[in-house]
């Protein structure tokens, strides 16, 4: 069968650990949209949430990446698209990757302490994440809309008080939450090994990039805070495949497959976030947990 290579835009900004897997196995920073058409890095979800995680691009590691670089395939990924997992491979599958990502840690914390990589936050008058979280969740006069993002000093910066998942930093009495960089300062910083395989065109870690002279993508810039999606028409394709039997009993399947139907239909890849949302409620309707 013949695959289709469709472009996509590489996000302007990169949360921490998405900087940390460009510089562990080159998965490049891509530009999603929520469903009001804001970009989601952005959107007012994310920073009420201190959510530092793209949902449907960093919840599991892909399968290409895990053969790159060398380990057993994720077991996220495995149970995601509903093949059977055992509990002992997920514990196993963590500490092999978390002993892989350990040197790339290391070698991004002395590029931010060094100065080489500017990163920006949101600084939190609080010494620890719980004590921000519950002032920000429980204080209605602390609005982190109402914050601008700072550089972070190099001098604060702390191996040991970084919490990659999290995307924050404890410095002492403040907290960096929301830690992001510019993509392009990160891909610069550390290059990827390229190969060019045409005009305008280069193979990166299984990925073909089109370079920036040959790009011709719409401005997503244009399409901010205008709701861009016909959710009439995903609730009846949910709703024919009710009809047909057609769920998969486990709902992370079931969001994937239609984030795929999406970006096969508007061409735009949806969060996680947003699908779930949608989904969520007739799942379990349709596969009530047993109690």
């Amino acid at each position: 069968m013949s695959v289709i290579l469709q472009p996509h835009e590489i996000a302007e900004k990169c949360f921490l650990i998405e900087a940390l897997y460009w510089l562990a196995f080159n998965r490049y920073p891509l530009e999603f949209l929520d469903h009001k058409g804001e970009r989601i890095r952005s959107s007012y979800e994310h920073i009420m949430d201190l959510e530092t995680i793209v949902p449907e691009y960093d919840s599991y590691i892909l399968p290409e990446e895990t053969a790159r670089i060398g380990i057993l395939p994720d077991p996220h990924y495995k149970e995601a698209i509903d093949e059977d997992v055992l509990e002992a491979e997920f514990e196993e599958w963590e500490r092999v990757f978390s002993d892989f990502l350990e040197i790339y840690k290391t070698k991004f914390y002395v590029a931010l302490r060094e100065g080489q990589i500017n990163s920006y936050a949101k600084k939190l008058p609080f010494s620890s994440m719980p004590e921000a979280k519950d002032a920000l969740f429980n204080d209605e006069s602390f609005d982190l809309l109402d914050m601008e993002d700072i550089k972070i000093p190099c001098e604060s910066w702390r191996l040991e008080k970084i919490n990659w998942d999290g995307g924050y930093l404890e410095a002492g009495e403040n907290v960096y939450a929301l830690i992001s960089f510019v993509t392009q300062d990160v891909l610069k910083a550390f290059p990827a090994l390229d190969t060019k395989v045409s005009e305008g065109v280069m193979y990166v870690s299984g990925q073909y990039v089109l370079e920036e002279d040959c790009v011709n993508i719409p401005d997503l810039k244009t399409k901010r805070g205008r709701p861009s999606f016909s959710w009439e028409d995903f609730y009846a394709e949910v709703a024919i495949r009710l009809r047909d039997d057609l769920i998969p009993c486990k709902q992370e399947a079931f969001i994937v497959e239609m984030q795929e139907w999406c970006f096969n239909n508007w061409g735009r890849r949806v969060a996680r976030s947003t699908i779930l949302e949608k989904v969520s409620p007739l799942h379990n309707r349709a596969f009530p947990k047993k109690s």
